[in-house]
C-alpha cells in the first residue's frame, strides 16, 4: 500500500509540474500555405519554422499528426545532410523559465532516419545538444520520432532569442539505405512551454515604443519609433551575420530588405541611453 501511495504521489507531482507550464509557441501547421505557428504569446507573434540555408525549394505541407485537414511541414533534398541539414526556428523565452520542447517527426523510407534537437542562446551562441534530444524517425504515424518535454538549459531562461534546430546525425535512411534526394522528412506539433516568472524582470520602455509591421512581409517593413529618439538599427540573420544597418530619429522608419534571402532575421534597436530591444523579422 505504501508503494502504491508513493507512486500516486509521484504521478501527481509530475502532473502538477506539467500543468504549471504555459504554452509559449505552438506550431501545428493548420493551413497549407506557410509555416507560421497557430499560436504564440506576446513575444512570439511571428515565429516560423524553416529549412537550413542549403534548401532552396518550396516547402510542402502534407498530412499531419491529426489526419485530414491537418498538415505537417515537409521537404526533400536531405541527401548528404549529416550534421548540415535541419529544420530551424527561433523564439523568445522572455518572462519564462524551465523551457520544455516537444515535437513529432516522420520520414519516408528514403528520407533521413536519425536526428537530434539542439538549442542556441542569442544570435551567435553555440549550438548545444539536449539530453534526451536524439531520436530516430520512421515512416509511421509520427510515433517513433516523438520528443516530449525535452528541457532546455537554464541559460535559455528569460531570453529574447533562443534558437532550436532538429539536425540530421547520419546519412542513413528510414529503410536503412542511404538518404535519397527525393526522400521526405516532415515535422509537426512543435510545442514550446515554460514556467512564467514575474519577479526581477526589468521593464524596457524601448520595447513599448517599438513596433514593426507588416511582419511577415516580402521584405518591406516599417518600424514605428513612438519615442522619436534617434535609434541605431542592426539586422542580423540566424547565425548573427549583419545584413543591414542604419540610424534614424523618424517616427516611421522604412526598411527595404526585398533583396535579402527569405528567412528569419533579428532587428536589434538601440536608443541613445543604451537600451536595446531585439525583435524578429520574417521575410517570405
Amino acid at each position: 500500500m505504501k508503494k502504491i501511495l508513493l507512486l500516486l504521489c509521484f504521478v501527481m507531482a509530475i502532473n502538477i509540474t506539467v500543468s504549471a507550464q504555459d504554452s509559449i509557441v505552438t506550431y501545428r501547421f493548420k493551413i497549407n500555405k506557410d509555416s507560421s505557428q497557430t499560436w504564440g504569446n506576446a513575444y512570439n507573434g511571428d515565429d516560423i519554422v524553416l529549412r537550413d540555408p542549403s534548401y532552396t525549394a518550396v516547402l510542402v505541407y502534407s498530412q499531419g499528426v491529426n489526419g485530414t485537414g491537418d498538415y505537417r511541414l515537409s521537404s526533400t533534398a536531405w541527401d548528404a545532410g549529416m550534421d548540415a541539414k535541419y529544420y530551424i526556428t527561433a523564439f523568445a523565452s522572455t518572462a519564462y523559465t524551465n523551457i520544455l520542447v516537444s515535437s513529432r517527426h516522420k520520414s519516408s523510407s528514403t528520407g533521413p532516419k536519425d536526428f537530434k534537437l539542439q538549442y542556441q542562446v542569442g544570435l551567435a551562441g553555440t549550438w548545444t545538444d539536449l539530453t534526451g534530444g536524439a531520436y530516430s524517425c520512421a515512416n509511421d504515424a509520427f510515433v517513433l520520432g516523438t520528443l516530449t518535454n525535452i528541457p532546455l538549459g537554464a541559460d535559455a531562461n528569460n531570453q529574447p532569442i533562443v534558437g532550436l534546430r532538429w539536425i540530421m546525425t547520419s546519412n542513413t535512411s528510414v529503410g536503412l539505405g542511404t538518404v535519397a534526394s527525393g526522400g521526405t522528412s516532415g515535422i509537426d506539433n512543435i510545442i514550446i512551454t515554460g514556467t512564467p516568472v514575474g519577479v526581477g524582470i526589468k521593464t524596457n520602455d524601448l520595447n513599448q515604443n517599438i513596433s514593426i509591421y507588416p511582419n511577415p512581409s516580402n521584405g518591406n517593413f516599417t518600424i514605428t519609433n513612438a519615442s522619436e529618439k534617434s535609434v541605431s538599427i542592426e539586422i542580423m540573420d540566424l547565425v548573427g551575420k549583419l545584413v543591414f544597418t542604419t540610424q534614424s530619429a523618424e517616427k516611421f522608419i522604412k526598411l527595404d530588405l526585398a533583396d535579402v534571402n527569405k528567412g528569419i532575421y533579428f532587428v536589434r534597436i538601440t536608443d541613445p541611453s543604451g537600451n536595446k530591444v531585439v525583435k524578429k523579422l520574417v521575410i517570405k
